[in-house]
């Protein structure tokens, strides 16, 4: 079969805005004797687009009864349903940097308010990475509970985002997890040499 070239277009994301362009070819449904999927069907319009969706209706059935149309939407609503997800990501860093900053600081106040305790460990005959291990794991418990409740509410979230493959959920909960360890972890480290000795005098 042979194509005549009758013009270059620029670069189309049928996909996404994040998705790259790949190199394509248009061809008239009418003279080409591929078998076509479902068409879509762009109309340039000045003013307010939605309000045009009954119009643009009409004119289809009037010249195809036969032509099913099974979704008419803006440019604007095409756009919005492609960023959905990027947006929900932006929402939830904005929603949990700031709680994360939060546990650092009430898990670093916590292991301070118990650095006589952990004095007396010491006292007793505790080594230091039993010490530290006890925090951290203390640390960790609580954060596995609140990953717990985050994941279980994002699961039963009416949205019209799309879900994010286990992979990315998994990321994007390491990040609240590593606040916890190095919090316990730098605070533990930081008052066992000065509650130790007061402990054991």
């Amino acid at each position: 079969m042979t194509l005549s070239v009758v013009g270059v277009t620029g670069d189309v994301r049928h996909v996404g805005l994040a998705v790259p362009p790949r190199a394509e070819i248009f061809l008239d449904s009418l003279q080409s004797p591929l078998t076509w999927p479902p068409l879509v069907l762009v109309v340039r319009a000045h003013g307010d687009a939605a309000s045009l969706a009954d119009t643009v209706t009409a004119a289809v059935r009037d010249a195809n009864p036969n032509v099913p149309i099974t979704r008419v939407s803006t440019m604007d609503e095409i756009v919005a349903r492609s960023i959905v997800e990027p947006r929900v990501y932006a929402f939830l860093l904005g929603l949990f940097a700031p709680l994360a900053a939060g546990l650092y600081g009430l898990v670093a106040y916590t292991v301070s308010q118990r650095t006589h305790e952990l004095g007396i460990r010491l006292a007793l005959g505790a080594a230091r990475g039993q010490i530290t291990r006890l925090v951290i794991g203390q640390g960790l418990g609580l954060a596995l509970i609140g990953t717990g409740i985050g994941v279980a509410g994002a699961g039963g979230s009416d949205t019209d985002a799309r879900q994010p493959d286990p992979l990315s959920a998994a990321e994007r909960s390491g990040h609240l997890w590593r606040g916890r360890p190095r919090a316990a972890h730098d605070r533990a480290r930081r008052h066992l040499p000065a509650g130790a000795p007061r402990v054991a005098r």
